[in-house]
């Protein structure tokens, strides 16, 4: 690649441009098309090994980021994906790995071009890779459907965070608050067993819930976690809130109290009636999440974008 100034020089690519005849777009509308992640160094992308020929990386002038998989396929990345510094970071790059979603045995490095915005050529008929990259409202939020079974806790968390704002959320209920300045992440639990509760990993695997019918990933673990991934990409660190179903209990909440404490994660029940030392009503957490000043947040409207999609 030829070194130049981005802001004002003419795009001279620096390897062979392949015959004008064969440059011809598919358009991909299926949203399972759409599983893509970021990285400083890599992008993952869904994408079969034999799909790749000439794969590159192309930003442009105006911040617009083009894959190209091969001369049929060519996509454009949203750029909210991006806003965590690593558009700068792509920027100063020669070359990313390129990761298969499809199959996590693929990998790739691929180089990156700058260039002052691609040839009209080349942006004929290219898919964008997310429907919801480009928007013009900073309140879309970008959800996946619901299960049904999750929505009987809809009207009850709306009013549990009534005035707030939701962030975004996911297939299995778990949803993000912005709420009187606090994040809250809540995760609602419905399995309408007894359960023991296991909150100790073995052999490096996740901990376990068992019942006498099942075993579930503990969901205290999984809230763990994805606060973690959270604050890995935003350095926001939300409350954390399982949300129990009037019909599960947890047998042994004497003995693992101390481990939810520890993993800063709340148990809760819905009713004031059935909550207890070791599991509260939630509202009361709520309550005592906000009354501590020192974990509230200022957002910018970045911010705010970035975690409208975190879930997702």
């Amino acid at each position: 690649m030829s070194s130049c100034d981005v802001n004002s020089c003419n795009w001279q690519p620096s390897y062979r441009e392949a015959s004008v005849d064969i440059l011809q777009y598919a358009k991909f509308t299926d949203a399972d098309d759409c599983d893509i992640s970021v990285s400083f160094d890599r992008l993952t992308f869904p994408f079969e090994p034999n799909e790749l020929a000439s794969p590159a990386i192309f930003i442009t002038a105006g911040n617009s980021v083009y894959l190209r998989l091969n001369w049929e396929k060519i996509y454009e990345i949203c750029i909210f994906k991006l806003f965590l510094g690593n558009l700068k970071v792509w920027r100063s790059a020669s070359k990313i790995k390129l990761i298969s979603s499809s199959d996590s045995s693929e990998e790739v490095d691929i180089p990156v071009y700058l260039v002052q915005e691609l040839p009209e050529l080349m942006t004929q008929g290219v898919v964008v890779a997310d429907e919801m990259a480009f928007f013009d409202s900073p309140d879309v939020v970008c959800f996946l459907d619901v299960e049904p079974e999750h929505m009987k806790f809809e009207d009850e968390i709306r009013e549990l965070f009534h005035g707030g704002r939701l962030l975004s959320r996911s297939k299995d209920g778990t949803s993000l608050w912005l709420y009187r300045e606090h994040l809250f992440l809540l995760k609602p639990f419905l399995r309408c067993d007894v359960w023991l509760a296991e909150e100790q990993s073995f052999l490096g695997e996740p901990p376990l819930w068992l019942s006498d019918f099942s075993h579930v990933v503990s969901p205290v673990y999984e809230l763990r976690e994805l606060r973690t991934q959270i604050f890995s990409q935003t350095g926001f660190s939300p409350h954390c809130i399982l949300l129990l179903s009037g019909a599960a209990q947890v047998i042994d909440a004497e003995y693992v109290f101390e481990q939810w404490e520890k993993a800063s994660v709340h148990v809760c029940c819905r009713s004031a009636d059935k909550s207890g030392e070791y599991c509260p009503f939630v509202n009361n957490v709520v309550d005592e999440c906000v009354s501590c000043s020192h974990s509230a947040v200022s957002l910018s409207q970045e911010d705010i974008q970035v975690l409208s999609y975190i879930l997702n």
